[in-house]
């Protein structure tokens, strides 16, 4: 009993429908009226035969999931977490994150053959800064410092095994937004540039072992979007 692509799921905010944000409702005699409900954390949903169901629960937020090309299992982020569960949201597992730092998952994408998801998570390399160089500064970092940090493209196993950063250790760009070609052999991705300042984006292509990296137009995209 598959839910595959034929059914839309989607993350939204766990508060019942109004108010949320809304204007209250008017009170007798013009009392002040109490102020709207707050929403609750994202979760995610699935639109089936007219129905909605929610498939996450929990204070965190969930979003951001993809469904698996055989429509059995759904990806997604749990507080910055990279999760995986059947489709109905029973049997969550947290993907190993080897080599990506803290609570940092995005974008989740499946490969066609659901064997592997893509993501892009914070990266850090190098041994850690220490600080206190100077009684002026002693937020100053001591020289040498050699740690580098920034946002990368990964891949892992669907079963959490084989976790790989793909793209270079470059901490003057964040990669973003991975998405697989139909046959499996690239991922195109979002990365932007904030050497000037301008934190702009360009789109680039790389095969699906990280190879051959190169950027697929000229100029830069006004907007962050989704590949």
């Amino acid at each position: 009993d598959l839910i595959g692509s034929v059914a839309p799921v989607f993350f939204a905010p766990s508060c019942p429908p109004p108010p949320c944000g809304g204007a209250a409702a008017p009170t007798p005699g013009g009392a002040k009226a109490p102020p709207p409900a707050p929403c609750g954390s994202d979760q995610i949903y699935v639109l089936r035969n007219g129905r909605t169901k929610q498939i996450t629960h929990g204070a965190g937020d969930h979003y951001e999931p993809a469904i698996s090309p055989d429509g059995r299992a759904i990806a997604y982020v749990d507080d910055g977490q990279l999760v995986v569960s059947n489709v109905d949201g029973e049997h969550p597992r947290r993907l190993a994150a080897a080599g990506a730092t803290g609570a940092s998952a995005s974008w989740p994408q499946w490969g066609p053959g659901g064997g592997r998801v893509a993501f892009s998570s914070q990266w850090t390399s190098g041994p850690p800064c220490t600080t206190g160089a100077t009684s002026d500064d002693p937020t100053a970092p001591i020289a040498p410092c050699t740690q580098q940090s920034g946002r990368g493209i990964f891949v892992v196993d669907s079963d959490g095994k084989n976790v790989r950063r793909l793209t270079a250790d470059e901490d003057t760009v964040d990669d973003d937004s991975p998405a697989y070609s139909p046959d499996g052999a690239q991922i195109a991705y979002v990365r932007w540039i904030d050497s000037d300042g301008s934190n702009s984006g360009e789109l680039w292509v790389m095969g699906s072992d990280g190879s051959r990296p190169h950027q697929m137009e000229i100029g830069r995209a006004s907007c962050r979007e989704r590949v």
